[in-house]
């Protein structure tokens, strides 16, 4: 399949207020450039866990064992799994590296126990 070539001028004007727009995010975060980090044991297998997040730059977590995690961001979806939710399959690691505001994150493993990892940039 030949390729189609483009030409003219590039809008740099676009990308400069792109750019601007972000950083104007950052200033505006109320974000302090900090980081926390802490775990949540789901005791009981297919129980649902509550995660509050923080205001942040960002998070990640992962289960400190081979376990895999199912999580949302509503509730009543992760226990018995119910759409929509999504699964972290074991030894992954979920990262989320946008500005973001605080919200509820919702976990549950089939394997009583699971500790998860939690990680908070800019909190």
């Amino acid at each position: 399949m030949p390729r189609k070539i483009v030409s003219g001028p590039l809008e740099p004007i676009a990308i400069i207020s792109i750019e601007s727009e972000a950083i104007e995010q950052l200033r505006d975060a109320d974000v302090v450039t900090t980081l926390a980090n802490t775990t949540k044991t789901l005791s009981l297998a297919n129980t649902e866990y509550s995660v509050a997040i923080p205001k942040c730059m960002g998070y990640e977590f992962r289960a400190r064992t081979s376990a895999a995690i199912r999580y949302a961001y509503t509730t009543g979806k992760v226990a018995t799994p119910t759409d929509p939710y999504l699964t972290l399959a074991a030894g992954e690691q979920f990262y989320m590296p946008s500005i973001i505001d605080s919200h509820t994150l919702y976990l549950a493993s089939a394997e009583a126990g699971t500790v998860v990892e939690i990680l908070i940039y800019g909190v």
